[in-house]
């Protein structure tokens, strides 16, 4: 399989410091089972939601109101299967970042 890549880039109505504080605080936005740490730089955790979907993630880069970049392996979903991905968000100036 060859690797495929997916950049996104959306607005929000706020600030960079707010938006990444919400997008750190994964509990408050993942509705599963988060068992480890979650907001600082190398820290590792796993989601589970019921048997649907398993993953274990990994905060590659953390800087704070600029950029969050999560590894995540293996992921397990019904139906899906992936030995690694890499999602990163990194803040434009102003209200704005982008996902990619």
């Amino acid at each position: 399989m060859t690797k495929q890549h997916l950049t996104a880039a959306f607005t929000v109505d706020k600030t960079p410091d707010e938006a990444f504080a919400a997008i750190n605080n994964v509990r408050a936005w993942w509705s599963g089972e988060i068992d480890g740490v979650t907001d600082q730089p190398g820290a590792e955790w796993t989601y589970r939601y019921k048997d649907i979907h398993y993953s274990k993630q990994k905060i590659v880069e953390l800087i704070p109101a600029k950029k969050v970049v999560f590894s995540i392996r293996p992921v397990e979903v019904k139906r899906f299967s992936a030995s690694a991905l890499l999602a990163g968000l990194t803040f434009l100036a102003g209200p704005r970042f982008s996902s990619g």
